[in-house]
C-alpha cells in the first residue's frame, strides 16, 4: 500500500477516534444536564438538605394544644428517614408523623399538653437524592404563657459526640431504671423532659427552656443510623452523667 494511502487511513482512524471520544463526552454532558443532582452532598445548584422553617416558631409561647408541629425542609424527606425527637413526647408521637400536603413538610398529629415546655430535635434526615442533613436542628415552644428559664450545659464524650447521629436530653428517671423497664422505649419517652442537639464534634451541648426539677442527663446514639432511637431494637446506645465516676448515673437539679 502506498504511503499516501496509509497516511489517509491513519487520519481517518484518528478522526473516528476523536468522534467517538467527542460523542462519549457529549453523552456524559447530556446525562449530567438531565440529572437533578450530582453526587450526594457535592456542590451543585441545589442547596444541601436543611430545615427551612418550623411551626410553632422557635421560642413561641401560648401555643394551642391542638397545634400540629410542622417541619419544612428544603427538599422532600420521607418520614422513614427522619431522626426526630419531641420532648416531652406525646402519646403515639412517632406513629403520628406524616407527610403534609406540601411534600417538603412533615407534620406531627400527636396531641400536645397544656402549660408545657416543648423542645424538638432533628438529628438526621435524608432526601430522595440521598442528601443527608448536615446540621442538626433544635427548636422550642411552650403551650404556656412563658418559656422556662432553666439551662443545662455540658460535653458529651466520644462516641456520643456525633451531631448527626444522636442528641442529648434530660430524663425524670435514672437511665438504668429505664433500661430495666418492661418496655424501655415507651418508658424512655414517658420520662423525657427536654432534648437538644450536639453542636459539633467537641460534643458540646446546651439545653434551654428547662423547667425546675431533678433530672438525669443522657446522651443518645443512633448506632444503626435508621433515624429512630430505640433501646429495644438494633444497637442504639445511651449513656448517663457520672459526676463521681462510680459507674452510677447522677442527677442534677435545675
Amino acid at each position: 500500500m502506498r504511503r499516501s494511502a496509509i497516511n489517509t487511513l491513519a487520519r481517518l482512524s484518528v478522526a473516528a477516534l476523536c468522534l467517538r471520544t467527542l460523542s462519549l463526552f457529549a453523552l456524559v454532558l447530556l446525562a449530567a444536564s438531565c440529572s437533578k443532582k450530582t453526587l450526594p452532598n457535592s456542590p451543585d445548584p441545589f442547596p444541601d438538605l436543611h430545615v427551612v422553617s418550623v411551626s410553632p416558631s422557635d421560642n413561641a409561647t401560648g401555643v394551642a394544644a391542638a397545634t400540629n408541629p410542622t417541619i419544612t425542609f428544603s427538599a422532600e424527606v420521607p418520614v422513614s428517614t427522619l431522626g426526630m425527637v419531641l420532648a416531652p413526647a406525646p402519646q403515639n408521637f412517632y406513629s403520628s408523623l406524616q407527610a403534609g400536603s406540601d411534600p417538603k413538610q412533615i407534620i406531627s398529629r400527636a396531641a400536645l399538653s397544656a402549660n408545657t415546655n416543648y423542645s424538638v430535635v432533628i438529628f438526621s434526615a435524608s432526601d430522595k437524592f440521598s442528601d443527608r442533613l448536615r446540621t442538626p436542628f433544635v427548636s422550642h415552644f411552650s403551650t404556656g404563657s412563658a418559656n422556662a428559664a432553666g439551662t443545662v450545659s455540658g460535653v458529651s464524650v466520644a462516641p456520643f459526640n456525633e451531631p448527626t447521629r444522636g442528641f442529648v436530653g434530660l430524663l425524670r428517671k435514672q437511665p438504668l431504671a429505664v433500661f430495666e423497664a418492661s418496655a424501655p422505649d415507651q418508658d424512655f419517652l414517658n420520662n423525657l423532659v427536654s432534648v437538644t442537639t450536639i453542636k459539633d464534634s467537641t460534643g458540646a451541648y446546651t439545653l434551654t427552656n428547662v423547667p425546675p426539677g431533678t433530672y438525669w442527663p443522657f446522651s443518645a446514639l443512633d448506632v444503626d443510623r435508621n433515624g429512630r432511637f430505640s433501646l429495644e431494637q438494633g444497637s442504639d446506645r445511651m449513656q448517663g452523667y457520672d459526676a463521681n465516676t462510680d459507674f452510677i448515673a447522677d442527677s442534677i437539679v435545675v
